[in-house]
């Protein structure tokens, strides 16, 4: 092995005045070699962080004064930044970043490493094992403020300070002497021992019981491990001692993943219910918004007993609900953003589309308009003229407040907290688990964001009457690409389209649906074949097998499902795909990638090798065909270019139909 003197002299570092002139990038606020260092974002030098190297080691002294430590946290602080290593673009998780390096760091000092080459495997992989814990397994804070105030009495105390009401200890000070991070005193065990210690010296109550030790999740553990491995791939572009050995040889995902607890997933709705939800929820909109407006206006007679008053506020409560459902489920937004809109959050008209201005995501932190549907505009109009009366009051813009002006009552409008009563209100069925036993589903504000992908691809299955007839005019299609700007938007994307492949794989393997079109019978001629030699090879449940066997060959042939009324697309986003499809047809070769649905519609895709098509399809297909008849036999059409086009179309379609029929 290589010792230590000897990997000192293995290379030359770059003098401390060199690399301040060649770190420089346009998010770096601040002198590289400054203490306190400011960081920007890559797309708004507004939105800034701060990253403070004096922080304290265990042995009292602050990260500047030792070189071989700092030298490398400042080049992982500018490195991270870097596309090879990492696509960090915000300056809030540039610095977060830094800061698990920063415990990791300490960590390190408490077991006397002072330098990032002294590192041995065993090291690190004791280091990982603390990371479970968080900040304070990785400090060791318990252990060493307990053995610190062991060596106190109540006629010896230890720093102690004192205010308005009366003694108490000097948490900081204390922290301070233990040589430890400055929240450290916070931290939930740490904070129960100085509580037990004021206790015993008679200067506190008795705390409740001592919290569990922490475990944190294996994302969380993950932001810890990836320091390591990141100083391992940046080995070559550092100036200082790094890590010169893989950390971890299966990956610190894969560590962080034995190590970590599982996170508590959020249950997932069924689409049944999230459809039914969304149904009501635009039902109740327009049922309900107009009176219950005149009422918190003033403009209608006041309730006059308690129990009327109670009923109105819930009604209240149960519109902002629906309107929040909608707005979260049209945006794919957390809770959190779309409780921060603002008064001034919506842009223009039923003639030329609407738009909303809303937060995208932590990871690209920035602010976008979105096209919403008619429906979503009328929602967010509702919750400003609501809250009017309120902002006037406050002086605040957000619009989850409200004043009912009769009563002079102001309170905060909370859907987070009403959204199972919203579900029972509009009859939202039970829900139906695997078992078979049917229960009343709790729903949680943290799904809402996943709706959208729910409506895309399943909001031809059900009878929407409501929903469909207010998103007669607007194409999903142009929200789609901005809700999966966000990665953990995309994310769940993915996941409901994985799904929906699923659920029609299932469909078609189950003979639920009659599949028609290209595409439609040949999966279904597949599906036969697969239940076919899976019942002779006595496999247990035979359509399963079949229905999983469908949806990872649709993956492998990149088929991407995207649901028409009057057909489900199977077309891929390639070029092979383009060329096949008919609503490319006369595209140069080379130079079209997957469908064009601008040129796509009743009278082209059904003959398309891509389409798939149900009963529910072939419907829509005869009612188009009902309505250009009607056009054609029209006195305005006779003889001129549109009546024509429409002629044409009319005898491709009824062709169609007529095969379909067949």
């Amino acid at each position: 092995m290589v010792g230590k003197q000897e990997r000192h002299v293995a290379r030359e570092w770059i003098s401390d005045g060199v690399l301040e002139v060649r770190r420089k990038a346009p998010w770096l606020l601040s002198s590289y070699s400054d203490d306190v260092i400011t960081v920007a974002s890559s797309d708004n030098l507004n939105d800034t962080a701060k990253i403070d190297l004096r922080y304290p080691l265990a042995d009292g002294r602050s990260l500047v004064e030792v070189p071989t430590l700092c030298r490398v946290v400042r080049e992982y602080m500018f490195w991270v930044r870097d596309d090879r290593y990492g696509r960090v673009q915000d300056a809030a998780t540039h610095a977060a970043m830094v800061q698990h390096m920063l415990h990791i760091v300490h960590s390190m000092t408490v077991r006397e490493i002072w330098s990032f080459g002294d590192l041995l495997r065993s090291d690190i992989d004791e280091m990982a094992t603390a990371c479970v814990g968080g900040i304070e397994a990785l400090t060791e804070s318990t252990r060493r403020i307990g053995e610190y105030l062991a060596k106190f009495s109540q006629e010896k105390l230890p720093p102690v300070k004192v205010g308005r009401t009366g003694m108490s200890l000097d948490r900081t000070r204390i922290v301070a002497e233990c040589c430890l991070p400055s929240g450290a005193a916070v931290l939930p065990q740490t904070a129960h021992i100085l509580d037990s210690a004021a206790h015993m010296f008679g200067i506190g109550t008795k705390p409740d019981e001592a919290p569990e030790p922490r475990h944190l999740t294996a994302q969380n553990v993950r932001m810890y491990l990836a320091v390591f491995e990141s100083l391992f791939e940046m080995r070559n572009a550092i100036e200082g001692e790094g890590l010169s050995f893989k950390p971890f040889k299966e990956g610190a995902s894969s560590r962080a993943a034995q190590l970590g607890r599982e996170t508590n997933r959020t249950p997932i709705a069924s689409p049944r219910l999230v459809l039914a939800l969304l149904e009501g929820a635009t039902k109740y909109i327009c049922d309900e918004s107009e009176e219950l407006l005149r009422t918190v206006a003033g403009q209608s007679p006041c309730p006059g007993m308690h129990r009327q008053q109670v009923s109105l506020r819930r009604k209240i409560q149960l519109l902002a609900c629906a309107c929040f459902v909608l707005i979260l489920a049209f945006t794919a937004r957390r809770p959190s953003e779309g409780l921060g809109l603002l008064a001034g959050c919506l842009a223009g008209n039923d003639e030329h589309g609407w738009y909303l201005h809303v937060y995208i995501s932590k990871n690209l932190r920035r602010m976008q308009w979105i096209p919403i549907p008619a429906i979503v505009a009328r929602a967010v109009q509702i919750l400003i003229q609501l809250s009017e009366g309120a902002r006037e009051v406050t002086g605040k813009e957000e619009i989850f407040q409200v004043l009912e002006k009769h009563s002079a009552t102001l309170y905060p409008l909370k859907p987070t907290a009403w959204l199972d009563d919203l579900a029972a209100e509009v009859g939202v069925p039970l829900h139906k688990a695997t078992t078979g036993v049917e229960s009343i589903w709790k729903w949680q504000s943290r799904q809402l964001r996943r709706f959208f992908a729910v409506l895309y691809f399943y909001r031809y299955e059900g009878p929407l009457e409501v929903l469909s007839h207010q998103l007669r005019h607007f194409n999903l299609n142009l929200t789609r690409a901005y809700v999966t700007l966000d990665p953990e938007a995309a994310a769940l994307w993915h996941q409901e389209e994985w799904g929906y492949q699923g659920h029609v794989a299932r469909a078609i393997v189950a003979g639920e649906k009659a599949y028609s079109g290209p595409m439609g019978k040949r999966l279904s001629s597949i599906a036969r074949r697969l239940k076919d030699r899976f019942r002779k090879a006595l496999h247990v449940a035979p359509e399963e097998k079949a229905a999983e066997s469908i949806r990872t060959m649709m993956a492998r042939q990149g088929l991407v499902l995207t649901p028409k009324k009057w057909v489900l697309c199977t077309c891929p986003g390639t070029e092979e795909g383009g060329q096949r499809a008919a609503c490319r047809t006369g595209a140069e070769v080379g130079s079209v990638l997957g469908p064009d649905f601008a040129n796509a519609g009743p009278t082209v895709c059904p003959a398309c090798p891509w389409s798939m098509r149900t009963a529910a399809n072939e419907d829509t297909s005869v009612e188009v065909a009902q309505e250009l008849a009607t056009a054609v036999e029209g006195s305005a059409r006779l003889n001129t270019v549109f009546g024509e086009i429409e002629r044409a179309n009319l005898a491709k379609l009824e062709r169609f139909n007529a095969v379909a029929a067949a």
